[in-house]
């Protein structure tokens, strides 16, 4: 202090810290250029009104009313901490200190394992020849066997959702690039790929939300550099933040444009990938890609559509979509029919959505409410609610996803479940006041995926806190009762329960995708080796077919032919048996004479085989 104060007297010293408004007004309908208004917006915030003041608890009462005078403000807007000064868990990340946390604190190293069905996908070269092309593997045609969901930070992002741009920005049959960015890292791969898409002279178009909570900075010098590089950058939706994570690609197939859909609940973000759990879903089915076109001329400005195929969009016709499906459960559970909901999410707090669960809690259906954050419903009210759970999960990773399961037994009589996944949560803002995308999960594995972790969520005896009727969360015996008392529901086999009611929802993930990746590894092996040995694999069997007129009359060459697989006396023919693995791999380690040797049969090459097999 003598420093920076030379010459005076100093009596005493007391830290304080100051917030100051962030909501700032403004007038989209009025502004005729949006990203100029929100640059305005982020340069007046540094000198917005202030709405706290934080003090020393030691700060005697005369500075605090001179600092409350200056400021403008009450006495209900200042908070005294008791320590030795207010920090903010900035300035806490930023001090240079070693903690040195006993082992048992710190949570074992987990890093994302690559999607099996992504393992080995090489990324398009816009300087590959054809053929090179032809010969690699490609993330978009792995999508065409069927839609696959990745869910972060058990899957890579680097490996899922960032090799997706990075394989539309290089193939060169892609010939549009269609995504919203809400909010992404600093140094984003995602930009970067968009940029080299533009570059390659595919037709980019990004919308970019200007109005993300303390990330319009960031934003505006995304939507500059996409600018820059030639991309078509629209600012959103007048009135509303658009807040869905969608990316529609076309790719040019032969005769056809097929459109490749990425569908998720999280930001397109590698940074937060690492730590919030979120699914993402590819696909390429026409009634996903048709519902992609229509959202994205929606959010560019050409038109406006309420409804859609497979997608329910906020502000147009999400709130009302979900209080149908609940009314739907009602109808069913008065008609004797099993009724149930199950619904993950960040915050629930919309009155009608809300109203709508009470109505089905007195009606008999079960809803079971997994919410991380605010929640608006009170569970356990006799004759109110009383058929209303409510869990909360604190984990080391951050609880973002959102899903909805419905039982949907009200045309058959028998439940035929139906499944949401999205980037919408069940709050007011999210329902009225953003453009929010939901979608209907039709592939059975995904739904059997989601429906898997729900239950664990449910069953989980160490993460999961229960919300009591007194409006408090618990984790007392009586709670993990309820949680024991939870069976696993179609389409899911409750494969997860097992561990996460001992170890927590995390733990049972991340065991769940070490076993998927070990399979997905042997299999990976054993394909090796059919890889390896394919031309003679595929020529033995053809030397032990019936042999032609042609054959007959060269003797030789079938004694030749026949060497190569030795028949055991006691077959009646060579047609009666077939040769084994290793009667093939030693045949292939005897080439036939005169013939040229394709495979490398060296002791080495062999003694690998021999390990592949045994794995």
């Amino acid at each position: 202090m003598d420093t920076l104060f030379q010459g005076c007297n100093i009596r005493a010293c007391h830290a304080f810290r100051v917030c100051r408004n962030a909501d700032v007004e403004r007038n989209e309908e009025e502004a005729e250029d949006l990203l100029e208004m929100m640059s305005d917006e982020v340069r007046t915030r540094r000198f917005a009104s202030f709405v706290r003041l934080e003090v020393q608890d030691t700060m005697p009462e005369h500075v605090k009313d001179r600092l409350m005078k200056s400021l403008e403000l009450r006495s209900f807007d200042v908070t005294s901490v008791p320590h030795a000064a207010p920090l903010g868990f900035g300035v806490l990340d930023s001090i240079d200190v070693s903690f040195e946390m006993d082992d048992a604190l710190v949570f074992d190293h987990w890093s994302p394992r690559t999607h099996p069905r992504l393992v080995g996908i090489d990324v398009p070269s816009s300087s590959a020849s054809e053929a090179e092309e032809m010969s690699k593997r490609n993330i978009f045609d792995e999508i065409k066997k069927g839609d696959i969901l990745v869910h972060h930070p058990y899957h890579s992002f680097a490996t899922s959702t960032q090799a997706f741009f990075e394989a539309a920005a290089r193939d060169k049959d892609v010939l549009s690039i269609k995504s919203t960015l809400y909010r992404t890292s600093s140094n984003s791969p995602i930009i970067s790929s968009l940029i080299k898409a533009c570059d390659n002279g595919k037709n980019v178009a990004v919308l970019v939300e200007l109005k993300a909570r303390f990330d319009e900075e960031r934003n505006l010098g995304f939507a500059e550099r996409l600018e820059t590089a030639g991309c078509n950058v629209a600012y959103g939706v007048k009135g509303v933040k658009t807040h869905c994570k969608a990316t529609l690609v076309v790719r040019r197939e032969g005769e056809k444009l097929v459109k490749y859909v990425h569908l998720g609940t999280g930001n397109y973000n590698p940074s937060t990938a690492g730590i919030y759990t979120d699914y993402g879903m590819f696909t390429c089915k026409e009634e996903y890609g048709e519902d992609a076109v229509n959202l994205f001329k929606f959010l560019m400005g050409h038109h406006f559509q309420k409804e859609f195929n497979r997608l329910l969009v906020a502000p147009q016709s999400l709130q009302s979509s979900m209080v149908d499906l609940i009314e739907n459960e009602i109808t069913a559970a008065k008609k004797g029919y099993k009724a149930s909901i199950t619904a993950k999410m960040n915050g629930l707090d919309d009155p009608e959505i809300c109203k709508a669960f009470y109505r089905a809690s007195q009606a008999g259906v079960s809803v079971n409410l997994i919410v991380r954050g605010i929640c608006r419903i009170r569970p356990g009210v006799p004759g109110i609610s009383e058929n209303i759970r409510v869990i909360s999960i604190i984990g080391r990773f951050l609880e973002h996803h959102r899903c909805f399961r419905f039982e949907n037994a009200l045309q058959t009589g028998k439940a035929d479940p139906k499944i949401y996944m999205g980037s919408a949560d069940l709050m007011r803002r999210n329902l009225l006041h953003r453009v929010e995308v939901v979608t209907l999960v039709e592939d059975e594995r995904i739904r059997c995926e989601i429906q898997d972790m729900l239950d664990a969520c449910l069953v989980d005896g160490v993460l999961a806190w229960e919300l009591g009727a007194d409006g408090r969360y618990h984790r007392t015996p009586e709670a993990r009762a309820i949680a024991a008392k939870h069976s696993s529901q179609d389409p899911g086999k409750g494969k997860l329960m097992p561990i996460a009611a001992t170890k927590g929802l995390h733990a049972s993930l991340m065991v769940d995708v070490l076993k998927k990746r070990s399979k997905s590894k042997t299999k990976q092996s054993v394909a090796g080796i059919a890889a390896k040995n394919l031309k003679y694999a595929a020529r033995m069997p053809k030397q032990a077919m019936v042999k032609s007129a042609e054959d007959m009359a060269q003797p030789e060459k079938l004694e030749k032919a026949e060497s190569a697989f030795p028949v055991s006396s006691s077959s009646s023919s060579s047609s009666d048996k077939r040769p084994s693995m290793h009667e093939i791999i030693d045949a292939n380690a005897r080439p036939i004479e005169g013939e040229k040797v394709i495979n490398d049969t060296s002791e080495d090459s062999m003694d690998d085989v021999a390990f592949d097999m045994e794995v």
